[in-house]
């Protein structure tokens, strides 16, 4: 079959298996079943910078920054999640003029133009 990939990757033993002549005992990869994504709520200990307190869970650190969580009743924004970064790149427009200018002199350098 031109196109197609005759080798897959064996979900169980982790090697190149022949697609037409899979072994019996192993499960085809379309038929391994994947896990769901879970984000845990643990972390390593953090001081509350409102606060001054430690914690380990994501929760407890993010009720201090608001007002009914910390003793100044205050809201306060966690540093990090910045949505700027969630713009899509904008590419520069090229200058036409520079580029004409650097291709004209490397072919000059050449000897390839006039």
């Amino acid at each position: 079959m031109p196109g197609s990939l005759r080798f897959k990757f064996c979900p169980d033993c982790g090697e190149l298996h022949d697609k037409y002549d899979w072994p019996d005992n192993h499960r085809r990869p379309e038929e391994a079943l994947s896990a769901p994504s879970v984000i845990s709520d643990n972390q390593p200990f953090i001081q509350s910078m409102a606060t001054g307190e430690w914690f380990d869970s994501k929760a407890a650190l993010r009720a201090t920054y608001k007002p009914s969580g910390n003793k100044q009743g205050e809201r306060y924004t966690e540093v990090g999640g910045d949505p700027a970064i969630l713009k899509p790149f904008k590419k520069p427009k090229p200058d036409r003029m520079k580029i004409r200018a650097a291709v004209h002199g490397a072919f000059s350098k050449a000897g390839l133009g006039a």
